[in-house]
């Protein structure tokens, strides 16, 4: 049976010896080894002293590595298990616990051979910093601050990149490290998240063109709408956010430098005067699409502009109520669905929750039924929005 050393040293029966460092030297250099094929950084040969300080040293080190370690996979451990109606909070508790253990690591490991992993670690926590603090900040619909985030995780993620490729080049072991792949996908995953979230924003900016070279057109959530909402003549998509709860929830960040701010300086965005909504005008569309777009036309024309008042001012009252008459149901997010149809008007209400303070509301323009075809369609893209593709691989226990 494999024994993970890391997990040896975390477990219960070790913490009270791990302080007899020569008595458990080989499950230290073994912890260390593990790190070091997990980094692809260390070599064997790096490992061994010629002298006892040397050594003592080295062990310190990778003590606080470890310890780091451990700490790393416990806030990879509470994002598994994290359930979408307390997202918020537990965006808060998470960012806040990576930034305890970067401060743990910033000037404790001095080690010239663990050098490169210190860097490597530093990096991950970086660009998983700044991942969830998107995150956090598409939950409470915050453009400028999203973009930021993930414009600095990028940055990051391209520098590890580099490293990585330098080194791996240099030892003749092509190799991508395990955790560069599983946050790169991430980012992705939040970048095709915050094209949605933020469309109308995006496209009052004209970032159509930067969006194709980063996106996938085929996999990206209007494209994937605009081809549902045709398959199935639904008259309305939308995306819709309830006054938020997640605002009470704030955290502190790092103070971005002014180069940070160079790229967020070019997305000026404008909140209108006056005093903010109340009542079921508080309930704000994120992203709409309606059935008479013309296909491949993303501009926010007056048509547009036109269809959102008129949804507003037909079906506003009904879907604000049916969410809110229908909120425990829809607190179970995928699992359950709400379907409302309306004899008198002859139309169809679909309401999925996607996560907290988010939902989809489908309408259409007959009586309709909740067949395959719609549930698979709300379960996918709820799915996908929470990314639990990714999430699924760290519950499976294939922590990064």
């Amino acid at each position: 049976m494999h024994h993970d050393p890391v997990a040896q040293i975390a477990s219960p029966q070790a913490v009270g010896y791990i302080d007899s460092l020569h008595e458990r030297s080989h499950l230290v250099y073994a912890a260390f080894m593990q790190l070091s094929r997990l980094f692809g950084t260390t070599s064997e040969s790096e490992t061994h002293a010629s002298t006892r300080h040397f050594f003592r040293w080295l062990t310190t080190d990778m003590l606080v590595l470890i310890s780091t370690r451990i700490r790393v996979l416990s806030v990879y451990r509470q994002l598994s298990k994290v359930e979408p109606r307390h997202s918020c909070s537990s965006s808060v508790s998470l960012i806040d616990q990576i930034e305890r253990i970067e401060n743990q690591i910033q000037d404790a490991v001095t080690h010239p051979c663990l050098r490169g992993i210190r860097l490597h670690v530093r990096t991950e926590l970086s660009a998983l910093h700044r991942l969830l603090s998107a995150q956090h900040h598409m939950a409470q619909h915050l453009f400028r601050e999203t973009t930021l985030d993930l414009y600095l995780c990028r940055k990051t993620l391209d520098t590890w990149h580099y490293d990585s490729a330098l080194l791996l080049e240099s030892k003749g072991t092509p190799h991508t490290p395990k955790l560069f792949s599983w946050l790169s996908t991430f980012h992705k995953a939040l970048l095709h998240k915050s094209n949605l979230y933020f469309h109308k924003t995006l496209l009052r900016l004209d970032f159509k063109r930067e969006l194709k070279t980063l996106l996938d057109k085929e996999a990206s959530y209007p494209h994937l709408i605009e081809q549902f909402c045709q398959n199935t003549q639904c008259a309305y998509f939308c995306l819709i956010r309830e006054p938020s709860s997640c605002d009470e929830f704030t955290k502190k960040t790092r103070n971005p430098t002014q180069d940070d701010y160079t790229h967020a300086a070019a997305l000026p965005v404008k909140k209108k005067p006056g005093p903010p909504a109340t009542g079921i005008h508080s309930w704000r569309i994120v992203y709409m699409h309606h059935r008479s777009n013309v296909p491949g036309d993303a501009s926010l024309d007056k048509t547009v502009a036109e269809k959102e008042r008129q949804l507003i001012d037909e079906h506003w009252p009904n879907v604000v109520s049916l969410i809110q008459y229908h909120y425990e149901l829809l607190d179970q997010y995928e699992k359950k669905s709400v379907q409302e149809p309306d004899h008198r008007l002859g139309i169809t209400y679909f309401l999925t929750k996607v996560e907290q303070n988010f939902y989809i509301m489908l309408l259409y323009n007959r009586i309709r039924q909740c067949e395959p075809l719609i549930t698979e369609f709300l379960n996918r893209i709820v799915h996908a929005l929470q990314n639990k593709h990714l999430i699924q691989k760290l519950d499976n226990g294939n922590l990064p």
